[in-house]
């Protein structure tokens, strides 16, 4: 009674204008500097593009363990699996409930309040992009190249328009039409709820971003680096803009400008009624998801892990290094942003006042013979807009590195400017000291803010974990001291390999972390990781040194890893003996973040008769190649299941193999037109065959049974499987 009591209301409630996410719509305004408000683990790791959804005054993600997470408040309130799959898309909410898809092919509509599923359908594979709500129908694309159309009451099938590639993004609404991109490099708009076609545009990559819609234009990117803006009433070409890389991020519009970005690192601004570039700014990472805006500016965090701001002009209003790779668009949301990282923590930031620092950090040239020099030093607490009061501060700055002897201060007397609150002191810097030598040098002043500190170019350093922001000053020093004393000889860490390493995804990935003591001494050094599941670490906890130096050792199966090409993993070593000048010991800890990247993808590409197939990795050779029996494609299923990390086993007994991979099993038997997944047995087309002492299995059966993707190039005469992480 209360599902049918349920299902009116629906019905009531459900709108006849479209119901979608808009990449240009006006959000209240974030304006920098921002602080991370709340962490909080969603419960698994984080597949989609997309950002996590707004719902009563907390967030809905889906995450890899299958499950559907309301999070508020830093906490979680709530977790509901919706068939057990993950969830690479993001939840659709409207008023109480929210329709939500999973890599199965499962489209649930859920109620929040009373934390169950309504109804489900299932569609034949993976859906990655988000469905959208028109006139009591929700509308969305799947990998298995079909674009589905329901009744949002019952989840009854109104159409399916198969158009015979995978559709990864997100479709939008024009003038009572669905306009969406798929993987045969067109871009269409259907009729709803007809589902006939009403134009076809052809460009020449795939197109999986979500279409944008401008007036009577419509704007959509492709993976030939072409943006393309056509007549959304014929689809005819309006004007074309050709950009440096592939364009798999959704665009966003800020008046009649329309800024995007490509793989390369570029942001680009257009005109959007006539596609003049306006601007092109460089210097970015690679962006593959959609960007965010709130009217007034943009905001995305790149592949290399840095979280922008950018304004209408292009220039950076905010920038902040993250430690956790990101996958996720942002959300904006009344002065606060969110999203969610691939290791699957929800990131919640809010506005917060700042620091600066008025004096320039070039302090030019001291002559050392001359004595002391004593410079000024102030810091501005709050916000020129006075939107926070400026927080607490009594400490002392100090410098906190090897010059700690001759550089002081004195003073700390408070003043006030508008809304902000000062505090003047004196730099004291002793250039005879055998910690400074000749030539320009560096050293850092310590402050405990609360706040983030102005550091320039949209730059902000918030605290760690300590508490302390470093500000750093530079100065030539005329000294006939040469060499350099230093008063804090503690610890230097190495990590092999260097820099950001390219991990092929079938392979296994290593890294050595190094301690060395500068002293030569040993003594313990205690590592703390957060370890994912899938990393093995040898020395975790800790380990003494062997003649000054010890080493901890990483390792991990790319196979394992979830969604995302970028990887980070936060790690701290401490060691809790560090000699101080005057001869005591004190701690000492370092922070850095394992860094790699590996595919998203793993494809294999095949064609029948054929012993040459093509992986991430190269060529491979086959015992066997594929052939096509009975109208169906079969394949070597050792060569497959195994290059998608899966264990295969052959029981002559009962002519049986036997598939398996993170839980799931799958069996087939030779020349039976069935087979077995997850104890369920489901009806085959055509059975197993056994060439050469190889079996040959029906493709498209045990490879969506394992969550990948089966193409036929018709002109290539060839097979493409893609398998998503």
């Amino acid at each position: 009674m209360k599902k049918i009591s349920f299902l009116v209301a629906l019905i009531l409630i459900f709108p006849s204008q479209a119901i979608l996410p808009v990449a240009g719509d006006a959000k209240p305004a974030a304006t920098p500097p921002f602080q991370v408000a709340s962490k909080c683990s969603v419960g698994g790791s984080y597949l989609s593009v997309y950002p996590p959804a707004p719902f009563d005054s907390g967030h809905l993600v889906g995450n890899a363990s299958g499950k559907l997470a309301y999070i508020k408040a830093g906490m979680k309130k709530f977790e509901l699996e919706i068939d057990g799959a993950d969830i690479a898309s993001s939840p659709l909410v409207y008023n109480a409930s929210c329709f939500v898809g999973t890599k199965a092919g499962t489209l649930a509509l859920v109620d929040l309040f009373g934390g169950k599923i309504v109804w489900s359908f299932r569609a034949g594979n993976a859906i990655y992009g988000m469905p959208v709500l028109f006139d009591g129908k929700i509308i969305f694309g799947c990998s298995d190249g079909n674009l589905y159309c329901l009744n949002a009451t019952d989840g009854s099938l109104v159409f399916r328009f198969d158009s015979k590639s995978p559709i990864w993004g997100t479709p939008a609404i024009y003038a009572g039409s669905v306009v969406f991109g798929g993987d045969d490099n067109r871009i269409r708009r259907i009729s709803v709820p007809e589902g006939k076609v009403v134009w076809s545009f052809e460009t020449s990559g795939w197109v999986e971003t979500q279409p944008l819609v401008f007036g009577q234009k419509i704007i959509a990117g492709s993976l030939d680096h072409v943006l393309y803006c056509l007549d959304a009433d014929d689809g005819l070409l309006l004007w074309r803009y050709i950009a440096e890389a592939p364009i798999r991020s959704n665009p966003v519009l800020i008046g009649s400008k329309c800024i995007f970005a490509d793989e390369s690192g570029i942001l680009y601004a257009v005109d959007a009624e006539t596609g003049r570039q306006e601007w092109k700014k460089d210097g970015f990472g690679p962006v593959s998801w959609p960007l965010a805006t709130d009217g007034r500016s943009i905001y995305f965090i790149d592949g290399s892990k840095t979280f922008w701001g950018v304004d209408t002009e292009g220039f950076v209003i905010w920038k902040r290094k993250l430690i956790h790779a990101t996958r996720s668009s942002v959300l904006l949301e009344d002065g606060r942003i969110s999203y969610v990282t691939s290791d699957g923590q929800l990131f919640c930031w809010e506005e917060c006042p700042y620091v600066e620092v008025l004096e320039d950090r070039d302090l030019g040239t001291i002559v050392a013979s001359d004595g002391t020099k004593r410079l000024p030093f102030t810091l501005l607490f709050g916000r020129k807009d006075g939107r926070l009061p400026p927080p607490k501060f009594e400490g002392m700055p100090f410098e906190a590195g090897s010059k700690c002897k001759s550089v002081s201060f004195i003073g700390g007397k408070p003043f006030s400017e508008g809304m902000r609150r000062g505090y003047k002191y004196t730099m004291i810097i002793d250039p005879s000291d055998p910690s400074f030598c000749d030539g320009e040098q560096k050293f850092g002043v310590a402050i405990e803010p609360g706040c983030p500190v102005m550091e320039g170019n949209g730059q902000y350093n918030e605290p760690g974990i300590s508490g302390w922001v470093l500000v750093f000053f530079t100065v030539d020093v005329v000294s006939p001291q040469k060499k350099c004393q230093t008063c804090e000889p503690c610890f230097d860490v190495v990590v092999s390999p260097p820099d950001v390493p390219y991990f092929p995804r079938s392979s296994q990935g290593r890294f050595e972390v190094r301690v060395n003591s500068a002293d030569g001494e040993d003594r313990y050094i205690r590592l703390d990781i957060d370890k994912p599941d899938w990393l093995k670490v040898d020395g975790q906890g800790g380990k003494y040194q062997e003649n000054g130096t010890t080493s901890f050792s990483f390792s991990f199966n790319c196979m394992d890893l979830p969604g995302g090409s970028n990887f980070s993993v936060p790690i701290k070593v401490t060691c809790n003996t560090c000699p101080e000048r005057n001869g005591g010991m004190s701690s000492w800890e370092d922070e850095f973040s394992l860094d790699f990247v590996t595919d998203p993808r793993l494809r294999i590409q095949m064609e029948p008769g054929s012993n040459e197939a093509l992986t991430n990795n190269g060529k491979a050779m086959l015992d066997v190649p594929a052939e096509v029996y009975k109208g169906r494609t079969l394949v070597p299923i050792r060569f497959i299941a195994e290059t998608f990390g899966c264990k295969v086993d052959w029981n002559a007994t009962e002519k049986k193999v036997e598939i398996s991979r993170k839980g799931k099993i799958l069996k087939y038997w030779i020349g039976e037109d069935r087979a077995e997944f997850d104890n369920k047995v489901v009806k085959i087309d055509v059975g197993p065959l056994i060439r050469n002492g190889r079996t040959l299995v029906p493709l498209r059966s045990v490879a969506e049974s394992l969550g990948a993707t089966v193409r036929w190039i018709s002109v290539a005469k060839s097979i493409i499987i893609d398998m998503e992480f």
